[in-house]
């Protein structure tokens, strides 16, 4: 997730082994760990203008960016969800999981199938960025300036 000059992302590569924010300074060009969660991992985060939203241990969190910290919330409700599994070969643009729009709004970029696409406001080629198998890329986003998509993914290597 793109703020300002630093991208926010989770790891594991703390010393208690969750997944945990972390900020990485592209000016700086170093990373330091922003939340210390020992018991949960954080889940589904999402970036505001000027905050984080994030899920740990079944309770939401708002992380200020401007000084840091995070400030605990409520339970969410429960709701019913189920795993349903795709057959057959359909087309990544019915299965668009996350999408962002570039900040000159001439491009987008799609996660589906767990891929990242990025498509043309108008006219123009549908580009695949990552094209990989066996790997999960998710949570595309464009930087600031728009010449780069940053994205979570499992590969190891």
């Amino acid at each position: 997730m793109w703020h300002d000059n630093t991208i926010y992302f989770l790891s594991d590569r703390g010393a208690n082994k969750r997944n945990n924010l972390w900020a990485y300074d592209v000016g700086k060009n170093a990373a330091r760990q922003v939340t210390q969660f020992s018991d949960f991992d954080i889940t589904f985060p999402s970036i505001g203008p000027d905050s984080i939203v994030f899920q740990a241990g079944g309770r939401l969190y708002l992380l200020d960016l401007a000084i840091g910290k995070a400030v605990r919330g409520s339970r969410p409700r429960r709701h019913r969800s189920r795993r349903r599994c795709v057959r057959g070969r359909r087309r990544p643009s019915t299965l668009i999981q996350w999408a962002s729009v570039s900040p000159t709004a001439k491009r987008a970029v799609f996660e589906a199938r767990g891929d990242v696409f990025t498509v043309p406001a108008e006219f123009g080629a549908v580009v695949n960025v990552t094209r990989s198998s066996g790997v999960s890329e998710r949570y595309p986003r464009w930087s600031p300036d728009g010449k780069t998509v940053a994205y979570w993914s499992d590969r190891t290597r």
